[in-house]
Formats: structure tokens, C-alpha cells, sequence
């Protein structure tokens, strides 16, 4: 069979060019492409009507809108949030005058309790988050702060440029998003997801466990009042909602932990117990809000409770830091005790 030469394909010509543009520029409008851009960069979600609404705000034709049109000011208010979030991000990544707050500031004040409780004992530096962790979450927030934001009404002056003590007032709000982030406020009432720890539970829970590990932490004014745990570092929630459910939890009974009444120690349940008191601890030098209205310090739970007296509870340590491979609790142990 002769081989038969292809034509060659060439690009289209400027004529061509222009030609396929006036075709495609005839089926659709287009400011109804900058309807869909600017819908996208607000709106994390597609919703027809409200899709439509944005369309009849940005395009005059009613192409496009099966709504009435809505005024440029709502479609201002729908980039407010980015605006805030723009403005609050220069003051943390970049040098702005009075408004300077660098990411290691935002971390030193969000860690600033368990900052204290590691200059006193060493070995909690273990579980010290490191800043590219801390960075990554802090622009996690702010995304959610953009969407929070969205409906805001800053001060502005006469040139509509927010005031830079408003600015100031979101910095504030924002430091209060990410403490709630990465030090979690367990809740105590709203559903749960089944999928999820149940915050409610490991609340109240905590009051059993402190009790049982003989843990001095009384409300000043009440001295038989216990002070509730109130919140826990985000990277131990998932962590502390297995251990409580294998201590025994209503609900979870086939996860319990089921003693070895064979064994001469039981060392499951020794190194459960173990690591639930790293946990607890944690939890405490995390966050003075667990404890300050009893007016504790966390060295004076510590020196209370764990360097003290209970003879049961410091038998259970030590028996814990010969069973662990953790290397980091036996050194807060050994410090500890």
C-alpha cells in the first residue's frame, strides 16, 4: 500500500480566531462568566438561587437571573470577610507598623500556659506542637474566620479603609478562633456526631478519672467541688476517646477493657491507666482555664497531688514507666515523681 502524506494541521488564523470568539460570545453572555468567577471565589458551595441572585446583582440582562436583582452593597458585604482576613493575615506574615503580630507571637500567646508548665518541667517539651503544624492550622482558621466573617461591619473612615483599631479587634477575635481550635472547649450540651467523640461525655467523665487518680484539685470556695476539666488539646481528643472508652463508658461496653484475672499484673490495664494520667495532665497544662477559679497552679497539682501522697496511684506510675516503650512519658514520670 503507497503512503499517502496527511495535510498538514496548522493553528487557526487571526480571522478564524475572531470568528469562533464572535460564536461563542453569541451563546453566552460574557459577564456571565464573570458572574461565575466571582460566585466561586466567595462562595464555597454551589446554590442555584442564590447563584441566580449573584447573576442578577453583576449582569444588567436577565439572561441569566431568574431573581430580582440585588444592590452592590450586599454584593459587598459578601467580600467582607476576605477583606478582614486579608488585612488580619498582613499584620501576622508581614511588618505593619503597630499592627505586628508574627506567627511565632500568635503561638507563644495561644501556648502560653503550657509554655509555663515546660520551663518548669522539661520533659512535657515532648509534647510541644511544632510551628509548621501551628502554621498550617493557623491558615486553616483563617478560612473559617473569612466565612465567618462574611457579614461584618468594620469602622471605616471617610476613604471606606477599615480603621486599624478595628483591625486590632479581629486580630483579637481571630487569637480566639485559634485558641479554641487547637485547645478544644468539650462541649457540653448540642449533638454529637456518632461518628465523632462525644465532648459532652469525656467532660464529664474527667471528674470520675481525677478522682480516681487522687488528683487535689478543689474549688476554692468549695472545698468538696471538684473543678471540671473544660477543654483538651485537639491532638489528644481522638486518643482520649478510646482510652475512656476502654476504661468504661455506658454505651461502649464490648470496648471496655476486660481485667486478666489470671495475670499476676495486669499490665493493659496498668498501661491504659498510665497513659490516661499523661492525658489528664496534659489536658491541665494545656489550659489554666481548667483550673485558675480554684486559684491552682499547675505546679501546685503536681506538687498536691502527684509528688505528695497517694502511695496506690505512685505505685501505678511506676509500674507504668516499666511497661511502656514511650519513652517520652517515662521522662515526664520519672520528672514527676
Amino acid at each position: 500500500m503507497a503512503y499517502t502524506q496527511q495535510p498538514e494541521i496548522v493553528g487557526l488564523t487571526p480571522q478564524q480566531k475572531e470568528q469562533v470568539k464572535e460564536k461563542i460570545l453569541g451563546i453566552m453572555d460574557p459577564q456571565y462568566l464573570i458572574a461565575v468567577h466571582l460566585y466561586m471565589k466567595y462562595h464555597k458551595i454551589f446554590d442555584r438561587e442564590l447563584f441566580d441572585a449573584f447573576c442578577g446583582m453583576v449582569i444588567t440582562s436577565d439572561r441569566c437571573s431568574r431573581s430580582e436583582e440585588i444592590s452592590s452593597y450586599s454584593f459587598a458585604a459578601l467580600t467582607v470577610g476576605e477583606e478582614l482576613v486579608s488585612e488580619v493575615m498582613k499584620c501576622i506574615f508581614t511588618t505593619n507598623g503597630k499592627g505586628i503580630k508574627t506567627p511565632i507571637m500568635l503561638y507563644e500567646e495561644v501556648y502560653a500556659d503550657f509554655l509555663s508548665v515546660e520551663r518548669e518541667y522539661p520533659a512535657f517539651k515532648a509534647y510541644e506542637p511544632t510551628m509548621k503544624k501551628f502554621e498550617s492550622q493557623l491558615l486553616e482558621v483563617l478560612n473559617i474566620a473569612e466565612i465567618d466573617w462574611k457579614d461584618r461591619k468594620p469602622s471605616r473612615d471617610k476613604n471606606n479603609t477599615i480603621y486599624p483599631s478595628s483591625i486590632d479587634y479581629y486580630i483579637k477575635t481571630f487569637t480566639g478562633l485559634l485558641k479554641n481550635k487547637l485547645i478544644v472547649n468539650l462541649k457540653t450540651t448540642s449533638k454529637q456526631d456518632p461518628s465523632k467523640p462525644n465532648q459532652r461525655t469525656i467532660r464529664s467523665k474527667f471528674l470520675d478519672i481525677t478522682e480516681k487518680f487522687k488528683l487535689d484539685i478543689y474549688n476554692s470556695f468549695y472545698k468538696k467541688q471538684q473543678i471540671e476539666i473544660t477543654s483538651c488539646p485537639d491532638f489528644l481528643i481522638d486518643e482520649l476517646w478510646e482510652c475512656l472508652k476502654k476504661y468504661g463508658l455506658k454505651g461502649h461496653d464490648k470496648e471496655k477493657l476486660e481485667p486478666d484475672v489470671y495475670g499476676i499484673i495486669d499490665e493493659k490495664r496498668v498501661a491504659l491507666m498510665g497513659r490516661l494520667y499523661i492525658i489528664v495532665l496534659l489536658c491541665y497544662a494545656f489550659d489554666k482555664e481548667n483550673y485558675q477559679k480554684s486559684s491552682l497552679t499547675f505546679t501546685n497539682i503536681v506538687n498536691k497531688s502527684v509528688a505528695k501522697k497517694n502511695k496506690t496511684v505512685r505505685a501505678m506510675l511506676r509500674a507504668y514507666c516499666e511497661l511502656t516503650d514511650n519513652a517520652d512519658n517515662q521522662a515526664i514520670i520519672t520528672e514527676l515523681l
